[in-house]
């Protein structure tokens, strides 16, 4: 534009000095009228006729050469119109192959994302699988618990029988020995506490079971990995009560071992009334080991709540983080499937526009190849008329133009240039006209189509811009999510090996208590047996019984006061 705006004030410019010239040819074309008036009587038709073949032949030959820049011009544009339809298909190309990359991608998207539910589904499935198998176990534990209930209820009637006959015996030894009734006290004293502790030892037992139903049942939700060593727990779970069983019997059989020692010999009342003096101490250190292991337990029954509670609050985000993604992932398909639409509908649209453009160039093709032939006809017509008209004018004229050669030369170039100069104007301004009307229009066209193209192509970009951005987000919380699973999975196995351990530190202090007290019972007595021993020599005879017991009981004490 700014260069035709140019051309047009250069054209200006000439017309300006065409005119100034006309006005000067003018004053001399009137001063040689004056100055040749005579001549111009004689020669008026001749040159009437004369100047109206030039000015026929000087119309014809601007037309031909207006014609032609009209022809080149029309090529010129043509060329640029094509090589616009070419870039306009290039960029329709690149376009289609950043679509199908970006369909690509998310196709990609939504297959992982797919992949992360099936993934949590199966996980799921796993849980709840791992469930109902804990849950079967604990029916099972729970009918064993049952049973053993049910025989820890026959072994208590046999004790209170044993009881009973302990009783009496107490009565008969009251009766045989006033002297040993003291001792017979701290018998059923101790009997009394050992009944006591054993009770205890059930409660604890059942609150171990409930503790540990109830960490298994806390745990199941967690995750798959922590199957295995649940099994695991379950299998030392079921082996401590089995332990714990065995120690039961043992209990009994040292109870009924003692009813058997008592029925058989009085003698060993001395050696007993020592043995339940120590046994009384290590039942104090059991109390407080008990008391030690009962704090213990409530300690982990409250973080075993705690990480039940993170645990529950933890699914419940994830959940929640879940659903948020399957809206996201359904709003990025919907707004695919709208882009993928839009961009096909434009498509579509700039294949018509093509199709316009290319049917409204053949057209004008057609158009101006027509009128370019019949102007060609109408000049070689107009040609053959004036050179036989030429031919005989100036046949009729060879003589007489002679005399006005000079004269006629100067008036054919003044008038020539005059004429030139008004046809050249005329010519001009319509030219100008036209194409400047041509012009206009194209470059409104062309500026609204690069508008339209300009927006589509903004706001793909845009959605494009808004896709990726949504991605790397879907990306970023699925990474935050893996992350936050990994560090709960790696919390609670770190939870469940510090339990382990403690409850394994438990067993083998349970075991070595267990194992003292055996070798303690299976212990010779060093003392003879002695039915109805005296006042004077039972004072020192404990007295050394307990310098003699004292030793394992002190490394007992060390052991328990260690752990």
């Amino acid at each position: 534009m700014v260069a035709h705006a140019a051309e047009v004030q250069r054209l200006r410019k000439e017309l300006d000095t065409l005119k100034e010239e006309g006005r000067t040819n003018t004053v001399r074309m009137t001063e040689l009228v004056k100055d040749k008036e005579n001549t111009e009587t004689r020669l008026a038709e001749i040159s009437r006729k004369h100047t109206t073949v030039s000015s026929e032949k000087d119309s014809l030959s601007t037309e031909v050469k207006r014609l032609t820049s009209q022809s080149q011009e029309a090529q010129t544009r043509i060329a640029n119109f094509e090589r616009q339809c070419r870039e306009a298909l290039a960029s329709k190309d690149t376009l289609s192959t950043q679509l199908a990359d970006r369909a690509r991608e998310i196709e990609t998207l939504k297959s992982a994302a797919s992949r992360a539910a099936e993934e949590i589904k199966l996980a799921r499935d796993d849980g709840s699988a791992t469930a109902a198998g804990l849950r079967h176990k604990l029916d099972e534990l729970a009918a064993n618990t049952k049973r053993q209930l049910e025989a820890n209820g026959t072994l208590r009637v046999q004790l209170q029988s044993t009881i009973h006959e302990l009783e009496m015996e107490r009565t008969r030894a009251r009766a045989a020995a006033l002297h040993t009734a003291d001792e017979i006290l701290q018998l059923t004293e101790a009997r009394d506490n050992m009944r006591a502790d054993f009770d205890r030892l059930e409660r604890e037992r059942d609150n171990l079971s409930n503790t540990s139903e109830r960490t298994i049942r806390d745990l199941n939700a967690s995750n798959r990995s922590l199957r295995i060593e649940l099994e695991t727990k379950v299998r030392e779970l079921e082996s401590e009560r089995s332990k714990a069983a065995s120690a039961k019997q043992c209990s009994s059989d040292e109870i009924l071992s003692l009813t058997n020692v008592l029925d058989d010999t009085q003698a060993q009342c001395g050696e007993l009334v020592v043995r339940v003096s120590d046994l009384e101490v290590i039942v104090q250190d059991k109390s407080k080991q008990l008391s030690s292991l009962t704090a213990e337990k409530d300690q982990m029954e409250q973080e075993f709540e705690v990480d039940r509670i993170s645990m529950l609050a933890k699914i419940g985000e994830l959940e929640e983080e879940r659903d948020a993604l399957k809206k996201k992932i359904g709003l990025l398909e919907q707004g695919r499937e709208d882009g993928r639409a839009s961009a096909f509908n434009r498509a579509k649209d700039l294949d018509r526009e093509l199709q316009a453009v290319r049917r409204q160039k053949s057209e004008l093709l057609v158009a101006k190849n027509r009128e370019v032939e019949t102007l060609k006809a109408e000049m070689q017509v107009r040609i053959d008329k004036l050179s036989n008209q030429i031919s005989g004018a100036d046949s009729s004229i060879e003589a007489k133009e002679r005399d006005i050669m000079s004269l006629r030369s100067e008036r054919d170039t003044l008038q020539r240039d005059l004429e030139a100069s008004r046809t050249g104007q005329q010519l001009q301004r319509d030219m100008m006209s036209s194409d400047v009307r041509d012009l206009r229009a194209r470059l409104a066209a062309a500026n609204t189509n690069t508008r339209n193209e300009r927006q589509a192509k903004e706001e793909f970009q845009n959605k494009l811009s808004q896709l990726e951005t949504e991605s790397a987000t879907l990306r970023a919380q699925l990474a935050e999510a893996k992350e936050a699973v990994q560090a709960n999975s790696a919390q609670l196995s770190a939870a469940v090996e510090s339990r382990d351990r403690k409850i394994n530190s438990l067993r083998n202090q349970r075991n070595t208590l267990k194992g003292e007290l055996d070798r303690l019972r299976r212990q010779p007595d060093p003392s003879p047996a002695v039915p109805f021993p005296l006042p004077n020599r039972s004072s020192a005879q404990p007295q050394e019984q307990v310098q003699a017991q004292s030793q394992p009981l002190g490394g007992i004490r060390a052991r328990v006061h260690h752990a």
